[in-house]
């Protein structure tokens, strides 16, 4: 009995930090620039605006004089739902871990500046790829042959992503158009997660974990836009694997069992967080005035790299961050309502990269986007909502505890592109 009350303290307590790794896998297919955005991110053979420096820089030659844009995503609303399921030797037990967020404060933003009016543009740019921000407190209950447990479990997290960088574009002919970008990629991320659990007979444990991460490396954009026949443009882009040039990670642990010493550890690393290889491929049939529909298939090559006592692994100092080959695919379309006044729509996926070693925190996402330019071409305001989320079902590594997740975001954009001089 007295295994069976440890192991199931213990339980309740092994996965206090699983929430830290909720949003590594699912961050790949970023949408950047509202345009861009409010189409899904189907805009690799579109491409017109500061945003092709992230989807493909080729596009840029086609941006006239001087501009200046500013793209603001403000995150009303994330949720987070992961469910985890414990089957003892009596009747199984459902605890949720809810993480929810209300931010109205704008957390992505972009600021931009094109010159050389011409065959050759030139451009500098900022753009947060992601921002994740939580603080959750979860309580919970639980019984087996008598016994009850109760749980508290407190999470803190925030992550966020930024490409800061040159990018240039060339018109090589009256079709077809080249450019390349150069990114410093920062990543900073803290987590905080702590659990306590305690019983009617005495046994009571905890555990804490803690991570600080701050990397940096260099990302590389090379594309090209072609002008295939009448309004059908290809467009083409390969974004490199981040290739590190620094990062710290400090992390701490802490396990304690009332029936056992206790097992704790801190330190700090080298460390990186990765993007991964990135080749797109997009068709659009813009015609001038009337629509534009557009499509892209992105396909992301594999990761697998050491990542010790990283912010999803704390605990772990052999781990190793894994992510597999897979798609992504982009929907949008553009319809214009009169001289000033356009529709925007989008679908996009969200897959995830996580392999069977991480099967636990895999889960697929769906998006779709609305919103309105009102203006004219090179000085247009654009506003929308970009909705997105998922579910996955029981999903365990080994002799783990099943879990599933839900996932649901809210996101409403506004910003716009003003040309200065041409």
């Amino acid at each position: 009995m007295r295994i069976v009350i440890v192991s199931f303290v213990a339980a309740l307590l092994a996965i206090a930090a699983r929430p830290a790794a909720a949003d590594v896998f699912n961050q790949r297919n970023h949408l950047v620039g509202l345009r861009a955005t409010l189409m899904g991110g189907a805009y690799t053979a579109i491409a017109d605006d500061i945003s092709a420096a992230y989807y493909n820089p080729a596009g840029l030659a086609q941006i006239k004089g001087l501009a200046f844009s500013l793209s603001v995503t403000g995150y009303s609303y994330q949720r987070f739902r992961m469910t985890e399921y414990y089957d003892f030797s009596g009747p199984g037990s459902t605890f949720n871990v809810d993480m929810n967020r209300f931010n109205p404060i704008p957390t992505t933003f972009g600021v931009n500046y094109s010159i050389f009016r011409g065959r050759w543009v030139i451009a500098l740019g900022v753009f947060q790829l992601d921002n994740v921000r939580f603080a959750a407190l979860n309580a919970y209950s639980a019984n087996i042959s008598g016994v009850s447990a109760n749980e508290t479990r407190k999470i803190n997290l925030d992550l966020s992503t930024f490409l800061i960088g040159f990018s240039t574009g060339v018109k090589a002919t009256s079709w077809l158009y080249l450019g390349f970008s150069v990114f410093y990629q920062l990543y900073q991320g803290v987590s905080d997660t702590r659990s306590v659990a305690d019983t009617n007979v005495g046994v009571n444990g905890s555990v804490e974990a803690e991570n600080e991460v701050f990397a940096g490396g260099m990302v590389f954009v090379v594309g090209l836009k072609a002008k295939l026949w009448r309004d059908l443009w290809l467009g083409l882009a390969y974004s490199s694997q981040t290739l590190p040039l620094h990062g710290k990670n400090k992390w701490a642990w802490n396990v304690q069992l009332s029936t056992d010493p206790a097992m704790s550890d801190r330190g700090q690393n080298s460390t990186a967080l990765r993007l991964p290889h990135r080749i797109t491929l997009g068709v659009a049939w813009a015609r001038a005035g009337a629509f534009t529909l557009s499509a892209d298939l992105i396909a992301y090559l594999p990761l697998d790299y050491a990542a010790p006592n990283s912010i999803y692994a704390p605990s772990d100092a052999t781990y190793r961050y894994r992510e597999r080959f897979h798609v992504d695919a982009s929907l949008g379309a553009q319809i214009d309502l009169s001289e000033r006044w356009v529709l925007h729509l989008g679908f996009y996926t969200n897959t995830s990269g996580a392999t069977d070693q991480d099967a636990t925190l895999r889960i697929h996402l769906f998006g779709g986007t609305i919103g309105a330019g009102f203006g004219k071409q090179g000085q247009r305001l654009h506003f929308g909502l970009n909705l997105s989320g998922g579910r996955a079902g029981r999903q365990s590594v080994g002799d783990s505890t099943p879990v599933s997740w839900r996932r649901f975001s809210v996101q409403v954009l506004f910003g716009g592109t003003t040309t200065l001089l041409q």
